[in-house]
Parts: structure tokens; sequence; C-alpha cells
């Protein structure tokens, strides 16, 4: 596994995370600069948690990812949705935009990949991040909400989306794409 991180300020948290795991070599370099080293074609997948809405220009980001992978290579993909949510936290974390189907798959298409399935993530998430961060307009995230979040709100979306099955709506996207063969 390779991971990077371009940040100065969350570069050293991955390479505390990682630096007993021999599997993995974290590397402090953006995704083009990956490109460069290794030539291309070259991992068999590349997962992107919570990237996509900081880059201004994700399509481009995506064009990086194919020319990482070997041809049938996939791309996983999370990232915020619903562009309706859109708040304080967002801006404050810097993130150009959230997603709908329509805007996800434009851009992994625009990339030259193809699109493999999507859904939404976190139902139950929809109310709460609508009236934290666009109602009232927190502008952070304090551990003690994150550990509310996370105890009660994440197990009830859990189980409506096993029950229900795929959600229309979430508060987060989730993708998977490839690189096509020929």
């Amino acid at each position: 596994v390779v991971a990077i991180e371009p940040a100065h300020n969350v570069f050293p948290e991955l390479e505390r995370r990682t630096a007993s795991n021999p599997t993995i070599e974290a590397h402090q370099i953006t995704s083009q600069e990956l490109l460069i080293t290794t030539g291309g074609s070259t991992f068999d997948s590349v997962v992107y948690v919570s990237v996509l809405e900081h880059i201004l220009d994700d399509a481009d980001e995506l064009c990086t990812a194919l020319q990482l992978l070997r041809p049938g290579g996939t791309v996983g993909i999370f990232v915020p949705a619903m562009p309706l949510l859109y708040g304080s936290l967002d801006f404050k974390s810097g993130h150009y935009r959230r997603y709908d189907r329509s805007l996800l798959t434009a851009t992994i298409e625009t990339a030259g990949l193809e699109l493999v399935e999507m859904h939404y993530m976190d139902v139950a998430g929809v109310l709460p991040y609508l009236l934290m961060y666009r109602l009232l307009d927190v502008s952070k995230l304090d551990s003690g909400s994150s550990k509310i979040y996370d105890s009660l709100i994440v197990p009830v979306s859990r189980f409506i989306q096993h029950r229900v099955g795929q959600p229309a709506l979430g508060k987060n996207l989730l993708a998977v794409a490839r690189r096509p063969l020929a």
C-alpha cells in the first residue's frame, strides 16, 4: 500500500499511524508527483476518502488516478453529498463542493473512467448535519459531537440501510469506477 498525503499539517499523523506496518509506504507528495515517480499504470486500485471535495479541478485529479491505474484497475471514491447541505463546516474545511449523483458521475466520466457503482450513505446524518452546519452555522466539529454522532447516528443509518436497502439520499456518496481495459 502506498499512502500519500501532501498536507504538511496532516502527513505526520499518517506517518505515525503507518510506521509500524511494513506493508504501507507513506509519502508526503501529491498524486501528480506519484505519477511522475512511478511512470503510471502501476496500481490495481486508487482510493480517495474525503479528498475530491478539497480539489478545485476534481476531474483532473481523477485523470491522474486513471494514469496511475493498470487497465481494469479501480478507483474508490468517498465524498460528501447533497449540495443543499453545504454549510459552515464545509467552508471552514476547504471544501469546494458537495456532490450529487449527476455531478460525481460527470466528474468520473470526464476523467475517462467507467462508473461501476454508486450509492448514498448515512441517511440518518442528513438532518443533524443540516441543522448544525447549515441552519445553526456551527463552524467546528468537536470530539464530543463526533462521539455522539458515531455512537448514535451511524448505527441508525446502518440499520436503515440494512432494512431498506440503498437510500435515495445521504450525507455521503460512495462510488467505484474502473479504468477501461482498452
